[in-house]
C-alpha cells in the first residue's frame, strides 16, 4: 500500500506490542520498519524493468522480517545501551529490553509485505527463491478505511502518552478493526468476481480466467476482467447494487 500507511500500521504494531516498555520510540521506530522495505525503490535508478523485478522482491519476502529485524533490533538495542553508559547520571537513557527491540523490528517488518499481500500488485513473499506475486485482491494500494482508524488509534495514543496501556490498547482495536477489514475486502472481491462469473454464464460465454481487482479509495468497485482463450472483457461490479453488468470485449 502506499508509503503512509505502512509508515502508519508499523507505528501501530510499536504502539499496540512495545510502548509499554519502549516508550514513545516504540511507534517511531515501528514507523520507520513499516517504510524499510519499500526501500527497494531505489531499483528504479537502474531503469523502470529493475523497477518492476525486484519492487515488492526480496525486501518483501518472509524470511525479510525475522533475519534482518532481529540484526537491526540487536542494533538499536546496543546502541541505546553505549547512549545510556554515556549518558550524566542527571539525565538517563533508557534502554529497553533486547527481545522488545527485536520484536519491534521483525513484526514492523513482516507486517509490511502482509498488509501488500491483500492489494492487487501482489507480493513475492517467496524471493529470491521464487518470483511467484500472492496478491489478494483485498483492498486498493490507497484505502482510507483502512488507514484512518490506525491514524485514530496513535492520535489516542498520542493523547494517552502518560498511560502506555490505555495507548497500547487503542492500537490494539485498531489493529483488529483493520484486519477486520482486509478480511472483508477480500470477500467483496469475491462477490463480485463470483456476480461477474454468473453474468457471463447467463450469456453463454465460456472463460478460461477471470479476475476481479479493487479500485482506489473503497472496496465496493471492482474492475473484473474475463478472457477465454482469444479476447477480453471488461466490466466493473458494485457490491452494493449487483445489477446487470455492461461488458466491453477487447
Amino acid at each position: 500500500m502506499d508509503t503512509i500507511t505502512q509508515a502508519v500500521l508499523g507505528a501501530a504494531v510499536g504502539q499496540a506490542g512495545f510502548s509499554k516498555t519502549l516508550g514513545r520510540r516504540a511507534n517511531w521506530y515501528g514507523a520507520l520498519a513499516g517504510l524499510t522495505p519499500d526501500f527497494d525503490v531505489l531499483a528504479r535508478m537502474a531503469g523502470e524493468w529493475q523497477s518492476l523485478v525486484f519492487h515488492r522482491g526480496p525486501t518483501h519476502a518472509l524470511w525479510f522480517g525475522p533475519v534482518v529485524g532481529t540484526v537491526l533490533g540487536y542494533a538499536t538495542w546496543r546502541y541505546y545501551r553505549r547512549k545510556a553508559q554515556k549518558a550524566p547520571p542527571e539525565k538517563p537513557v533508557e534502554v529497553g529490553p533486547l527481545r522488545a527491540w527485536i520484536g519491534l523490528w521483525v513484526l514492523g517488518l513482516l507486517t509490511h509485505p502482509l498488509l501488500d499481500v491483500f492489494t492487487t500488485y501482489g507480493t513475492q513473499l517467496l524471493s529470491p527463491f521464487s518470483d511467484a506475486r500472492f496478491a489478494l485482491n483485498g483492498v486498493g494500494i490507497i484505502d482510507p478505511f483502512y488507514t484512518v482508524p490506525l491514524m485514530i488509534a496513535l492520535l489516542i495514543g498520542w493523547r494517552s502518552r502518560a498511560h502506555p496501556k490505555r495507548a497500547a490498547r487503542a492500537a490494539q482495536i485498531g489493529l483488529v478493526l483493520t484486519c477486520g477489514y482486509l478480511c472483508y475486502g477480500v470477500s467483496q472481491n469475491r462477490i463480485a468476481k463470483a456476480h461477474a462469473t454468473t453474468t457471463l454464464s447467463q450469456l453463454q460465454v465460456k472463460t478460461t480466467h477471470i479476475e476481479a481487482y479493487p479500485t482506489v479509495l473503497q472496496p465496493w468497485v471492482h474492475r473484473v476482467v474475463a478472457r477465454d482463450g482469444n479476447a477480453a472483457y471488461v466490466t466493473y461490479v458494485s457490491t452494493l447494487s449487483l445489477n446487470s453488468l455492461l461488458w466491453s470485449r477487447t
